[in-house]
């Protein structure tokens, strides 16, 4: 890979602690951070214990940053003294890491909660109006100001994981009206904040924020986790994620923490790093270790293959058909290796959801992914049918591996060597049910995992595996 001048600075680099990678989409930044991933791996980890993180911001940005580490970590670039056999980076998306934090802080805490609609915070607000007007007498600014505009602000100081004392001397660059600093008012707003947390938490809510201050709340135990740690996209976060991720770096004469900001894309909704906000609002000091990347990355040409290439896999009859989709055409269909053309008349949109393990049990996503359409032949007719994403490795005898797409018939019951997906106590696994034993139990198809007793747990079959899909990567 040949690169520019400021990218072989930036990538061989040997300064430590905070530092800045900034520029335009398209200028090579997150390309040029495998690398640097990859000298940090070889010659700033000095311990078996350092390891390194890179948090991207989307799934298909994770999919590439794995595809380009992998293929270029057995290669000799960085090697030193200090190589070792054992891949040290872990890369993964953002909501993927919030997500595993939160559902560590809900087991610990043993409580399950619904997020609120925007609506319903409102009407949550609405219903402390005798505490809000309390505030009346001494702030004419708090009697004036209506619920939406209030609902806003609170949720801008959760998003920013503000404490009281922050948020009376905070500059409220790109807010909404002017609230003078360490005012009555503010610390007014910032009470009706603690009211409204308070309401949530007796009705088992939680609104869009909650999520992160609850696992920054969890991981602060652990106090530092990462020697190393590369965020991608810092742009399109709160100040409470980038917390978030802060707490878990473990800081050390040599370890070091980069944040990536692309300068040309739009913020997010109560994104901390607006126009014009420095980074020692974050408390850290990147002052002379900020890297600018100007010049558009220009990779070798290639002509892009827009047919993506799959298999599915008939879990009842073994049966296996290839299949392709032209992610280029606007048209719904797909055609297998015998020219044969599924229209949209003869396809079915399945839901698709994120993630459901194959390893140990997780909560499943309850967001849905997207949708994955299939010739409706394929599938048990009159059947409600859904697919689930594999994390894991605990299927893989089965053929069932990390990434595969499970195809999954919602029923409640299930037979003796079916793999099921299954709820074990509020969390969702995919094994196989064996009831041919003193006790039914989830059998994994990987000698590395342990087999679960199901005898006094609360368990559930969520469906029936009938299908694998599997990618081919080219």
């Amino acid at each position: 890979m040949e690169f520019t001048n400021t990218q072989n600075k930036f990538i061989r680099h040997k300064s430590s602690g905070y530092q800045v990678l900034k520029g335009k989409e398209g200028t090579g930044k997150s390309t040029a951070s495998i690398y640097k991933a990859l000298n940090l791996e070889n010659n700033y980890c000095l311990y078996e214990d350092d390891k390194i993180l890179f948090v991207t911001s989307n799934y298909s940005k994770n999919s590439e940053a794995i595809e380009l580490y992998n293929k270029e970590s057995s290669k000799e670039y960085f090697y030193s003294l200090f190589s070792l056999d054992k891949n040290r980076v872990n890369i993964v998306t953002f909501e993927e890491l919030i997500n595993t934090y939160y559902n560590a802080y809900r087991r610990e805490k043993g409580q399950v909660f619904k997020i609120v609609s925007k609506k319903d915070a409102l009407r949550l607000l609405e219903s402390l109006d005798d505490e809000i007007s309390s505030f009346y007498k001494k702030s004419k600014f708090i009697e004036k100001a209506k619920l939406e505009f209030l609902l806003d602000e609170i949720l801008w100081i959760k998003a920013s994981n503000f404490e009281l004392e922050d948020y009376l001397v905070i500059d409220r660059k790109g807010r909404k009206k002017r609230i003078k600093k360490s005012s009555y008012t503010r610390e007014s707003i910032y009470k009706i904040k603690e009211l409204y947390n308070k309401k949530l938490s007796m009705n088992s809510l939680i609104d869009e924020y909650d999520h992160v201050l609850f696992a920054l709340s969890y991981v602060k135990k652990f106090k530092g986790l990462y020697s190393h740690i590369i965020l991608d996209d810092i742009e399109r976060l709160t100040k409470a994620e980038i917390d978030f991720i802060k707490s878990i770096y473990k800081e050390k004469d040599y370890s070091s923490f980069i944040f990536i900001l692309n300068s040309e894309l739009n913020n997010k909704e109560n994104s901390w790093m607006i126009k014009g906000r420095k980074f020692n609002s974050l408390g850290v000091d990147v002052k002379g270790k900020s890297f600018s990347f100007k010049l558009k990355f220009e990779k070798k040409k290639k002509v892009i293959n827009t047919i993506e290439k799959y298999e599915y896999i008939n879990l009842r009859n073994k049966d296996v058909v290839e299949f392709n989709i032209d992610t280029a055409s606007n048209k719904k269909e797909i055609f297998d290796n015998e020219n044969t053309i599924y229209n949209e008349e003869d396809l079915v949109d399945l839901p698709m959801f994120s993630n459901i393990a194959a390893g140990n049990p997780i909560e499943i996503n309850d967001n849905i992914e997207g949708k994955f359409y299939l010739p409706k032949y394929w599938l048990e007719r009159g059947k409600d049918t859904f697919i689930l994403r594999v994390k894991g490795d605990s299927m893989v005898e089965k053929n069932i591996c990390d990434g595969d797409l499970v195809v999954i018939k919602k029923q409640a019951n299930a037979n003796h060597n079916d793999i099921v997906a299954a709820s074990l106590d509020g969390e969702a696994t995919l094994k196989t049910l064996n009831l041919n034993s003193d006790s039914p139990k989830l059998m994994p198809a990987n000698s590395l995992y342990s087999p679960i007793e199901l005898s006094n747990r609360d368990v559930s079959i969520l469906g029936i595996a009938i299908g694998v899909i599997k990618q081919e990567i080219s």
